[in-house]
């Protein structure tokens, strides 16, 4: 993934979104003479997400760039893209906010990081006991039931 060290050059905003955008275009064409095969899709859309220092506003941004990368059978990347912005997301937001969104990022790190080749154990321990951390400190707000379902499988 391209770093974000230097923010000034990195998309973000309605710029980020359009980037994305095109991202999806990669796997949503439907024209039949510019159909690929899911692999060379997958190559192209990481090339694209590759090519740009990227530094979403929101976790809805994220969300996206974890998906593109998870399409892109890169869960080293989607983990990454997660834990690199994941406390300045955090840090924008209210209290109680910050709960739903720190379970959401905890739960998609635990779910990158399964499929993550040759992680090495304490590593994913780490994402793991982070998510189970995050649900505790949800409380009763939300689906905790869910979250720990989620994680069981874990």
């Amino acid at each position: 993934m391209a770093s974000v060290s230097d923010s000034s050059t990195a998309l973000q905003g309605d710029a980020l979104d359009a980037y994305l955008d095109q991202v999806e275009a990669i796997y949503d064409s439907e024209d039949e003479e510019q159909a690929q095969e899911w692999s060379t899709r997958q190559s192209a859309a990481n090339a694209h997400l590759a090519q740009r220092s990227m530094l979403p506003d929101d976790l809805d941004q994220l969300r996206r760039l974890y998906r593109l990368w998870s399409m892109g059978g890169q869960p080293a990347q989607a983990l990454a893209s997660v834990q690199e912005h994941q406390t300045r997301l955090l840090g924008d937001l209210s209290h109680h906010a910050q709960r739903d969104a720190a379970v959401t990022m905890a739960m998609m790190q635990a779910d990158a990081a399964e499929d993550v080749p040759g992680l090495a154990p304490e590593h994913y321990r780490a994402v793991v006991q982070n998510a189970i951390h995050a649900v505790d400190q949800w409380g009763e707000q939300g689906d905790p039931d869910r979250a720990w379902r989620f994680l069981a499988r874990h």
